[in-house]
Protein backbone atom coordinates (compact mmCIF):
# COMPACT_ATOMS: atom_id res chain seq x y z
CA UNK A 1 0.00 0.00 0.00
CA UNK A 2 1.80 3.50 -1.00
CA UNK A 3 2.25 6.30 1.86
CA UNK A 4 -0.91 8.03 2.18
CA UNK A 5 -1.71 11.91 2.16
CA UNK A 6 -1.31 11.33 6.13
CA UNK A 7 1.56 9.97 5.72
CA UNK A 8 3.43 12.23 3.46
CA UNK A 9 2.20 15.30 5.70
CA UNK A 10 3.84 13.21 8.73
CA UNK A 11 7.12 13.21 6.92
CA UNK A 12 6.76 16.74 5.56
CA UNK A 13 6.09 17.80 9.09
CA UNK A 14 9.19 16.40 10.43
CA UNK A 15 11.27 18.21 8.08
CA UNK A 16 9.56 21.42 7.96
CA UNK A 17 12.19 24.24 8.76
CA UNK A 18 15.10 22.03 8.58
CA UNK A 19 18.50 22.60 6.82
CA UNK A 20 21.49 20.70 6.27
CA UNK A 21 23.75 22.07 8.82
CA UNK A 22 21.12 21.57 11.53
CA UNK A 23 20.40 18.13 9.97
CA UNK A 24 23.65 17.25 10.63
CA UNK A 25 23.85 18.41 14.21
CA UNK A 26 20.72 16.37 14.99
CA UNK A 27 21.62 13.59 13.75
CA UNK A 28 25.12 13.51 15.39
CA UNK A 29 23.08 14.06 18.90
CA UNK A 30 21.27 11.45 18.51
CA UNK A 31 23.26 8.90 17.32
CA UNK A 32 26.75 10.66 18.82
CA UNK A 33 29.14 12.23 16.79
CA UNK A 34 31.25 8.65 15.57
CA UNK A 35 28.39 6.72 14.73
CA UNK A 36 27.88 8.13 11.37
CA UNK A 37 31.98 7.04 10.90
CA UNK A 38 31.03 3.67 11.03
CA UNK A 39 27.49 3.83 8.98
CA UNK A 40 29.95 4.93 6.31
CA UNK A 41 32.59 2.10 6.79
CA UNK A 42 29.67 -0.11 6.78
CA UNK A 43 28.44 0.89 3.90
CA UNK A 44 31.40 1.07 2.09
CA UNK A 45 32.99 -2.27 2.78
CA UNK A 46 29.96 -3.51 1.82
CA UNK A 47 28.77 -1.94 -1.15
CA UNK A 48 32.13 -2.50 -3.31
CA UNK A 49 31.88 1.11 -5.27
CA UNK A 50 33.80 1.76 -7.77
CA UNK A 51 35.10 5.24 -9.64
CA UNK A 52 32.42 4.10 -12.60
CA UNK A 53 29.26 3.21 -10.91
CA UNK A 54 26.01 4.78 -11.32
CA UNK A 55 25.03 4.73 -7.91
CA UNK A 56 21.14 5.78 -6.90
CA UNK A 57 20.78 6.63 -3.32
CA UNK A 58 17.13 5.67 -2.82
CA UNK A 59 15.48 8.18 0.31
CA UNK A 60 18.33 10.08 0.19
CA UNK A 61 16.39 13.09 2.16
CA UNK A 62 18.84 15.67 2.70
CA UNK A 63 21.65 14.12 1.19
CA UNK A 64 24.15 12.90 4.13
CA UNK A 65 25.04 9.59 2.47
CA UNK A 66 24.51 11.01 -1.19
CA UNK A 67 27.55 13.35 -0.61
CA UNK A 68 29.95 11.34 0.86
CA UNK A 69 29.36 8.52 -1.31
CA UNK A 70 29.70 11.00 -4.67
CA UNK A 71 33.20 11.35 -5.02
CA UNK A 72 33.87 7.78 -5.09
CA UNK A 73 31.82 6.53 -8.46
CA UNK A 74 30.86 8.08 -11.93
CA UNK A 75 27.44 9.36 -11.10
CA UNK A 76 24.84 9.45 -8.12
CA UNK A 77 20.89 9.64 -8.75
CA UNK A 78 19.29 11.19 -5.40
CA UNK A 79 15.87 9.73 -5.02
CA UNK A 80 13.52 11.49 -2.78
CA UNK A 81 9.58 12.16 -2.24
CA UNK A 82 10.13 14.62 -0.48
CA UNK A 83 10.73 18.23 -2.67
CA UNK A 84 12.20 19.65 0.68
CA UNK A 85 14.60 17.20 1.48
CA UNK A 86 15.45 17.34 -2.00
CA UNK A 87 16.07 21.11 -1.95
CA UNK A 88 18.34 21.00 0.75
CA UNK A 89 20.94 18.30 -0.66
CA UNK A 90 20.95 20.67 -4.15
CA UNK A 91 22.16 23.46 -1.72
CA UNK A 92 24.33 21.25 -0.41
CA UNK A 93 25.77 19.85 -3.62
CA UNK A 94 26.31 23.43 -5.10
CA UNK A 95 28.52 24.32 -1.73
CA UNK A 96 30.74 21.35 -2.48
CA UNK A 97 31.30 21.50 -6.09
CA UNK A 98 29.61 18.19 -6.46
CA UNK A 99 28.98 18.05 -10.13
CA UNK A 100 27.75 14.52 -10.79
CA UNK A 101 24.68 14.23 -8.33
CA UNK A 102 21.27 14.18 -10.30
CA UNK A 103 18.23 14.78 -7.93
CA UNK A 104 14.61 12.87 -8.65
CA UNK A 105 11.47 13.82 -7.17
CA UNK A 106 9.80 10.13 -6.79
CA UNK A 107 8.21 8.01 -4.66
CA UNK A 108 10.08 4.76 -4.51
CA UNK A 109 6.85 2.76 -2.95
CA UNK A 110 4.87 4.29 -5.71
CA UNK A 111 7.56 3.53 -9.12
CA UNK A 112 10.79 5.36 -10.20
CA UNK A 113 11.73 6.63 -13.51
CA UNK A 114 12.42 4.03 -15.93
CA UNK A 115 15.21 5.75 -17.47
CA UNK A 116 17.34 4.86 -13.82
CA UNK A 117 19.83 2.08 -14.83
CA UNK A 118 22.02 2.11 -11.69
CA UNK A 119 25.23 -0.50 -11.12
CA UNK A 120 24.52 -0.06 -7.32
CA UNK A 121 22.03 0.54 -5.18
CA UNK A 122 22.07 2.04 -1.32
CA UNK A 123 19.01 2.74 0.75
CA UNK A 124 19.68 4.14 4.27
CA UNK A 125 16.55 3.96 6.73
CA UNK A 126 14.24 4.43 4.19
CA UNK A 127 12.44 1.33 4.49
CA UNK A 128 11.69 1.48 8.23
CA UNK A 129 9.39 4.56 7.59
CA UNK A 130 7.26 3.31 4.78
CA UNK A 131 4.35 2.31 6.45
CA UNK A 132 3.26 -0.99 5.31
CA UNK A 133 4.69 -4.61 4.50
CA UNK A 134 3.03 -3.79 1.12
CA UNK A 135 4.90 -0.40 0.62
CA UNK A 136 8.22 -1.78 2.04
CA UNK A 137 7.67 -5.12 -0.43
CA UNK A 138 6.81 -2.27 -3.71
CA UNK A 139 9.74 -0.43 -2.98
CA UNK A 140 12.10 -3.34 -2.87
CA UNK A 141 10.99 -4.08 -6.26
CA UNK A 142 11.13 -0.65 -7.80
CA UNK A 143 15.11 -0.98 -6.88
CA UNK A 144 15.24 -4.32 -8.16
CA UNK A 145 13.88 -3.24 -11.24
CA UNK A 146 16.72 -0.23 -11.87
CA UNK A 147 19.35 -2.59 -10.46
CA UNK A 148 21.59 -3.79 -13.97
CA UNK A 149 22.10 -7.53 -13.54
CA UNK A 150 25.13 -7.97 -11.42
CA UNK A 151 24.44 -4.74 -9.98
CA UNK A 152 24.83 -4.74 -6.02
CA UNK A 153 22.07 -3.65 -3.62
CA UNK A 154 22.13 -2.65 0.77
CA UNK A 155 19.74 -1.58 2.35
CA UNK A 156 20.33 -0.64 5.79
CA UNK A 157 17.29 -0.03 8.26
CA UNK A 158 17.29 -0.14 12.23
CA UNK A 159 16.85 -3.67 13.72
CA UNK A 160 14.30 -5.71 16.01
CA UNK A 161 17.47 -7.16 17.99
CA UNK A 162 18.04 -8.41 21.10
CA UNK A 163 18.53 -5.28 23.02
CA UNK A 164 15.13 -4.08 21.92
CA UNK A 165 13.71 -7.00 22.76
CA UNK A 166 15.24 -6.97 26.73
CA UNK A 167 14.08 -3.67 26.43
CA UNK A 168 10.76 -4.49 25.65
CA UNK A 169 10.97 -1.86 23.28
CA UNK A 170 7.46 -2.51 20.36
CA UNK A 171 8.85 -3.37 16.87
CA UNK A 172 6.66 -0.81 15.39
CA UNK A 173 4.96 2.16 16.48
CA UNK A 174 2.63 4.24 14.76
CA UNK A 175 -0.24 7.45 15.89
CA UNK A 176 -0.93 10.87 15.36
CA UNK A 177 1.68 13.18 14.92
CA UNK A 178 4.25 10.69 14.99
CA UNK A 179 6.86 9.16 11.84
CA UNK A 180 5.55 5.60 11.48
CA UNK A 181 8.49 3.95 12.58
CA UNK A 182 9.36 -0.39 12.04
CA UNK A 183 12.77 -2.39 13.22
CA UNK A 184 13.56 -4.95 11.26
CA UNK A 185 14.18 -9.19 12.13
CA UNK A 186 16.88 -10.57 9.91
CA UNK A 187 14.63 -12.61 8.32
CA UNK A 188 12.13 -9.89 7.05
CA UNK A 189 15.28 -8.35 5.43
CA UNK A 190 15.73 -11.54 3.52
CA UNK A 191 12.41 -12.20 2.75
CA UNK A 192 12.80 -8.29 1.76
CA UNK A 193 14.94 -8.58 -1.10
CA UNK A 194 14.04 -12.29 -2.27
CA UNK A 195 10.52 -10.94 -2.41
CA UNK A 196 11.84 -8.27 -5.31
CA UNK A 197 13.81 -11.65 -7.05
CA UNK A 198 17.25 -10.18 -5.45
CA UNK A 199 19.79 -12.72 -4.29
CA UNK A 200 20.52 -11.84 -0.34
CA UNK A 201 24.64 -12.06 -0.02
CA UNK A 202 24.72 -11.29 3.83
CA UNK A 203 23.40 -9.34 6.76
CA UNK A 204 25.75 -6.86 8.20
CA UNK A 205 25.58 -5.56 11.93
CA UNK A 206 25.68 -1.78 12.88
CA UNK A 207 26.32 -0.34 15.58
CA UNK A 208 26.83 -3.10 17.96
CA UNK A 209 28.59 -0.85 19.98
CA UNK A 210 26.11 1.65 19.67
CA UNK A 211 25.53 1.72 23.32
CA UNK A 212 28.86 3.03 24.40
CA UNK A 213 28.31 6.05 22.27
CA UNK A 214 31.79 5.46 21.40
CA UNK A 215 33.32 7.33 23.93
CA UNK A 216 36.37 7.41 25.22
CA UNK A 217 38.35 5.68 22.81
CA UNK A 218 36.19 6.73 19.92
CA UNK A 219 38.51 5.56 17.07
CA UNK A 220 39.38 2.26 19.00
CA UNK A 221 35.88 1.31 19.34
CA UNK A 222 34.77 2.31 15.67
CA UNK A 223 37.54 -0.10 14.47
CA UNK A 224 36.71 -2.47 16.51
CA UNK A 225 32.54 -2.12 15.92
CA UNK A 226 33.55 -2.15 12.05
CA UNK A 227 35.02 -5.64 12.42
CA UNK A 228 32.45 -7.74 14.59
CA UNK A 229 29.92 -6.16 11.80
CA UNK A 230 30.65 -8.71 9.99
CA UNK A 231 30.38 -11.40 12.52
CA UNK A 232 27.56 -13.97 11.91
CA UNK A 233 24.73 -12.84 13.83
CA UNK A 234 26.28 -9.68 14.53
CA UNK A 235 22.86 -7.88 13.30
CA UNK A 236 20.94 -9.55 16.07
CA UNK A 237 23.21 -6.98 18.36
CA UNK A 238 23.70 -3.47 16.66
CA UNK A 239 21.36 -0.79 16.43
CA UNK A 240 20.90 -1.07 12.71
CA UNK A 241 21.92 -4.13 9.63
CA UNK A 242 22.31 -4.04 6.39
CA UNK A 243 21.59 -6.25 3.87
CA UNK A 244 23.71 -6.75 0.78
CA UNK A 245 21.75 -8.27 -2.44
CA UNK A 246 22.49 -8.98 -5.90
CA UNK A 247 21.10 -8.50 -8.90
CA UNK A 248 20.47 -12.03 -10.92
Amino acid sequence: MPWSAQDASRYELALRDSHADSYDVEYATLHGPWFARLETAVLLDNLDLRPSDVLVDVGCGTGRITTLLATRCARVIAVDRSQRSLEILESRIKERGLRNVTTVLADAAQSLPTDIIATRVVSVQLFQHVPSSEGRAKTMKNIAQVLMPGGRAIVANEMYGLSRRVRGAPQELDGLGILYFHTFTPRELVDLVQGAGLIPLRIRGCGIFYWTRYVGAPRALVRLDRWASNLPGASWFAKFGAIVARNC
